[in-house]
């Protein structure tokens, strides 16, 4: 029997999506992968710990910071790279501290574009939340809707 797999990705500014993809990846009732989309010089994407090949994963998990209300470039450079993505499952997340602006949409549109199935999205302001206990409880509601 083949083992279910989640791939968790994000992309991380201030550590607040970090400390959700973390918790994401903690949650999910299989295993998981998680791998941090980061810069090197000249804003390329460190790509010698990134994860981008999707073939071994039943669900991708992509989260992204607040970025002027759009992805974060390196979710946008993340996305326009990873392969064999077409088909798979897709749940996004966001960070924001003010206006969530379009970035679900924006990458909803970018994996529909390569093939994915958009099966679930979440925004997270940490100024609306309240309390860790509030943030876990949002979290497993995400995951939950997911699996049904």
């Amino acid at each position: 029997m083949i083992q279910k797999r989640a791939l968790v990705v994000y992309s991380s500014s201030a550590g607040y999506t970090r400390h959700i993809a973390k918790d994401i990846a903690d949650m999910i009732p299989f295993e998981a992968d998680i791998t941090e989309v980061k810069t090197l010089q000249d804003h390329k994407i460190d790509t010698r710990e990134t994860i981008f090949d999707c073939e071994p994963y039943a669900i991708i998990f992509v989260g992204s910071p607040d970025s002027a209300l759009f992805p974060s470039p390196l979710i946008n450079s993340w996305i326009s790279i990873c392969e064999k993505i077409k088909g798979k499952d897709v749940a996004l997340f966001i960070t924001y501290w003010g206006y969530p602006g379009t970035k679900l949409r924006e990458m909803e549109r970018m994996f529909r574009d390569k093939g994915a199935n958009i099966v679930g999205s979440l925004g997270i302001n940490p100024n609306e939340i309240g309390s860790r206990e509030s943030e876990l409880l949002l979290l497993k509601r995400f995951i939950s809707k997911i699996q049904n």
